[in-house]
This record gives C-alpha cells, sequence and structure tokens, in this order.
C-alpha cells in the first residue's frame, strides 16, 4: 500500500486509507521531504546530519538522527516496515508523490514545504534552492529567474602591447591558469583575442585578465579574476619577475600565482549557492566539500563526504570519485574512522571508478598516486602515476604532494623533501596548504631532521589546529627536544580529538596511522598520558 506525500503547502504524509501519519517534529518532517525528493528516497546518514544538525558535534548528530528516526517509525505505525535504515544510509519505499497537483497548487500560490520551520543554516539554504528551483520551473517563460548556465565558463584574456615578449608571456600564463582551473571544475573555456569582443561570449562566468608590461631586464604582472555577470574582481595578484621570458616562465613564483588564481575560482564556487542545473550544483557542491576536507577535524571531513555523496549523485565524474577516494585517505589516517580496512577498501573502490574515465586529469592522477602509495602500499604504481601528472601539470602542487607520498615510501626522504617543499612554495598560503607541510614534516622527521620537522609541524597547526598527524609527531619532537610542557599540551588536544588514543597502540598496531613516526626511531618511552 502506497503513502502518498504532499510537499507543496504543509508538508503532510497519508497512507491509502487516508490516514494522517505526518511526524509532528519539524526536523522528521524535513528528513522525509528529504528522502522523497531523492530519486531512490534514500539519502547518506551523513547528508542528513550535515543538513539538520550541522550545529551539533558528531554524537549528538548521529544521537539526534536516530530519535528523529523513532519518531517517524511511531508516526508510520503499521508502515513502519517503510521506513528503512543501515549503517550509511537512510530510505523509505512506496512514497508516491502527485507531482501534478503539486505543480497546479505551487502555481496557485501555494508554497513549498509551506511553514516548514527547521532552525539549521544548511537546511534553510537546501530549502531556498528547491523553493526556487520550483518558481522557476512553474513561471511563465518570460517571467523565470535566471540561473547561471549549465556549465561553467571561464574567459581567459591576455592584455598586453607590442613587445613580443609581453604577448608570449600572457598568453601562456592564461593558457595555464585555464588548464588547471580545468583540472578542478568542469568549465569551457575560452582565449580572447585582441580582435573579439568578450560580450559575444556568454554573460555567465569567470573573466581572468592577464596583463603583462616588459622592461629590461623585469617584467611586471597584473592578474585579476572577477565574476562575469556582476564584474566584481574578487583576486588580483602583482608581480615583478627578473630574467628574459624562458626564465620568467620558469620562476618559482609563476606556478604560485596561476594556482593561486585557479584556487580563487574554486573559493568562489565554495561560497555560491547551490542553484541552476545538476551538473552546475555538482561543481558547487564538490568545491565546498573539498574545502571542508581540509579543515582535518572529524565533522568538516564527514559533511565533505556528504556533500560529495550528493555531488556524486548529481553528476559522476572522475575528480568527485577521486576527492571519494582521497577523502577515505583523510579519514583513515586521521582517523575519523577508525576501522582502517574498511576506508582502505572504499578508497579502492573510488580511485578504481575514477581511473575508468577516458580523459585523463592530472589533479585525479595525482589523487589516486596518493591512495596507491599511502592505503595500498603499491609505491611502484603510485609513482608511475605522479610522473605521469607531473609532466602534465607542473603548476599542481597535489602532483608534488603525489611525487612526496612515494618518495616517502621508497625510504627518499631527501627527495620527498624537495617534492613537499615546491607544493607548498605553490599552494602559498592556500586553505589547502597544511597538507604540503605536513607531508614536508614527515619528510624532514624521517631524515630525522628535528628542527626542520618541528617548524613544519608547527606551521601545519598554524593553519589546521586539528590535524592529528602533525599533534603525534610534535608530541614526540617536544619530548626529544627537551619540552614537556608543551609534549603534554600537545598530548592533551591529541586525546580530546582522540580519546582512544593510546601509546601502546601507535607503537605497536601495523594498522595505525604512524609508519614514518615509528620508522623514525623517535619513539620511547613517555612517562606519561596525559
Amino acid at each position: 500500500m502506497p503513502l502518498h506525500a504532499r510537499l507543496i503547502g504543509a508538508f503532510q504524509l497519508r497512507d491509502e486509507a487516508g490516514r494522517d501519519l505526518t511526524p509532528r517534529g519539524a526536523k522528521s518532517r524535513a528528513m522525509l521531504a528529504m528522502l522523497a525528493l531523492d530519486r531512490d528516497c534514500r539519502r547518506n546518514r551523513r547528508w542528513l546530519e550535515a543538513h539538520l544538525w550541522s550545529d551539533r558535534a558528531q554524537e549528538q548528530a548521529m544521537g539526534s538522527l536516530r530519535q528523529a528516526l523513532r519518531e517517524i517509525r511511531k508516526a508510520l505505525g503499521p508502515h513502519a516496515d517503510c521506513l528503512r535504515t543501515d549503517r550509511d544510509s537512510v530510505s523509505i519505499t512506496d512514497l508516491v508523490i502527485d507531482e501534478d497537483q503539486d505543480r497546479q497548487a505551487l502555481a496557485a500560490g501555494r508554497e513549498f514545504l509551506e511553514g516548514m520551520d527547521v532552525a539549521d543554516q544548511e537546511f534553510e539554504d537546501w530549502l531556498r534552492d528547491e523553493r526556487m528551483r520550483r518558481s522557476n520551473d512553474t513561471a511563465p517563460a518570460t517571467a523565470r529567474q535566471v540561473f547561471p548556465a549549465e556549465r561553467l565558463t571561464l574567459m581567459l584574456k591576455p592584455v598586453h602591447g607590442t613587445d613580443r615578449t609581453e604577448g608570449f608571456l600572457s598568453h601562456a600564463l592564461a593558457n595555464a591558469i585555464g588548464q588547471l582551473v580545468g583540472e578542478f571544475v568542469e568549465i569551457d573555456t575560452y582565449i580572447l583575442s585582441s580582435d573579439r569582443s568578450v560580450v559575444d561570449l556568454p554573460e555567465q562566468g569567470y573573466l581572468v585578465t592577464v596583463d603583462t608590461l616588459a622592461k629590461p631586464g623585469v617584467t611586471h604582472l597584473l592578474i585579476g579574476l572577477s565574476d562575469r555577470a556582476s564584474g566584481r574582481t574578487f583576486w588580483s595578484r602583482r608581480a615583478s619577475i627578473k630574467g628574459n621570458e624562458t626564465d620568467i616562465i620558469g620562476d618559482q613564483e609563476v606556478p604560485e600565482i596561476v594556482f593561486r588564481a585557479a584556487d580563487a575560482v574554486c573559493e568562489s564556487l565554495a561560497g555560491s549557492k547551490r542553484t541552476g542545473a545538476a551538473e552546475l550544483r555538482a561543481e558547487f557542491l564538490t568545491a565546498k566539500a573539498v574545502r571542508s576536507i581540509f579543515a582535518f577535524d572529524s565533522r568538516s571531513v564527514r559533511q565533505a563526504d556528504s556533500l560529495m555523496s550528493e555531488a556524486i549523485s548529481l553528476h559522476p565524474n572522475p575528480r568527485s570519485f577521486a576527492w571519494m577516494a582521497y577523502m577515505r585517505q583523510v579519514m583513515a589516517v586521521e582517523r575519523i574512522e577508525t576501522d582502517w580496512h574498511r576506508m582502505r577498501g572504499e578508497a579502492d573502490e573510488f580511485a578504481r571508478k575514477a581511473m575508468e574515465f577516458p580523459a585523463e586529469n592530472p589533479l585525479v592522477l595525482a589523487l589516486v598516486s596518493q591512495i596507491r602509495v599511502m592505503l595500498d602500499g603499491d609505491p611502484d604504481i603510485g609513482i608511475c602515476l605522479a610522473r605521469d601528472a607531473m609532466r602534465a601539470s607542473p603548476h599542481n602542487p597535489f602532483c608534488y604532494s603525489a611525487v612526496a607520498g612515494a618518495q616517502l615510501r621508497i625510504d627518499r626522504p631527501d627527495r620527498a623533501l624537495d617534492a613537499a617543499r615546491q607544493g607548498a612554495t605553490i599552494a602559498g598560503q592556500s586553505a589547502l596548504s597544511p597538507w604540503w607541510h605536513s607531508l614536508a614534516g614527515l619528510s624532514a622527521l624521517a631524515m630525522r631532521k628535528d628542527n626542520l620537522a618541528r617548524s613544519y609541524f608547527e606551521t601545519t597547526l598554524a593553519r589546521a589546529p586539528n590535524f592529528r598527524t602533525a599533534l603525534r609527531c610534535l608530541y614526540f619532537l617536544y619530548q626529544s627536544a627537551g619540552q614537556p610542557e608543551k609534549a603534554e599540551r600537545v598530548l592533551s588536544r591529541l586525546i580530546q580529538l582522540e580519546p582512544d588514543f593510546t601509546f601502546d597502540r601507535l607503537r605497536d598496531d601495523p594498522d595505525y596511522p604512524a609508519a614514518t613516526l615509528r620508522r623514525s626511531g623517535l619513539i620511547g618511552a613517555p612517562t606519561s598520558q596525559g
């Protein structure tokens, strides 16, 4: 016997006989509405927690979800079996939505989930997007709100005078930025030559202007990134680089400028509203998820997991699968999920899916390389993928992190340190930069350059204070340096993040993610644990 959900007007759930099965709690009703709108009437648990209890700690959110499920089962009464749960997801079966009736009600002035009051900003953002989409679908064509195009667009505009060097550099930098943005985002790229007007191109998207001015022995660069529709400039960079045109392209500041321009596009997407076509919403979700991963705390990484899952459901692509594999690595190494073997299995599955697509994206190669090295312990494949990624994209810092991870695995920490340092230089002050500083710290630790390792890990924690890898290593580095007070402060923070931490597990459990620390010989016999 099917259940009937009404989404336009006040939410209501009834059975075939017309009996009202609507739960009383607003978040329980909201959960049912979210399930009803999924093609399979199924949502990931972490996704539900992130949208209904985003302001609560993970354990509290999990408890609140369980309580809401109990309330829904009670309201369903004899139909309680329709609500199904497992470790990862929640679903409801035999649910019917009368879309024709809902469209008529919406056109008559009723609102989607009218009166739904859930005190959570993530839910409010989701609700606003859904209301906007439905309003756009039912309004007359002349009155519809204009959403962004179905695909993102990037317009590259080299600006230069008559000097040959200026023309070469401006086009080279514009092309490099366009290529790197395309590795992180699915986007249509246009090069604007001097005889082609920008007004002939799509009104939505990003505009990158690269202006060069060559002087004897030095070239001045001005790069700006703006929103095509509003004209607002949200990132710009000036630089003066000495040398001839060949030297300039190889200057160490150029890769950082290229990456920061690409990263600015991703950062802008992460703050965008999730509206428009499914492919475009998937890009917004992916950009926000990646930002959340690099906070390296349990709540943010789990939120990233739910965002990426939604992005894949909207528009699966190799980047999304590679990021999911990378996220499983972070969950394992940071012990956000303690089942090492399950994380490794899921990372392997996502990595394989990422590599099934025909086009080779250097970012995907770099991320999959790290999975093969760090979780699978296969440095040969990892090195091969890392080298291919590096040759294709020398401005992508993730290619350097892939090389660093592979070199660490084959016990070449000197080469690993060089690669990690280069990656850190390119990443600069990006929100993603703690990853490269931590790799540099691990490389220095493997070489027993303790002062250098300590400096890198301190830099890591300044940007990502919940990064457990850095906390573990710093404890022993501070102890070795005769700084017990600092060591105890670091240990206290680590135990707060990881309540089941023990020195015995770190030292003796091969599945505990501290291989470089154990091989360093730095672990002694600590006198206390907190």
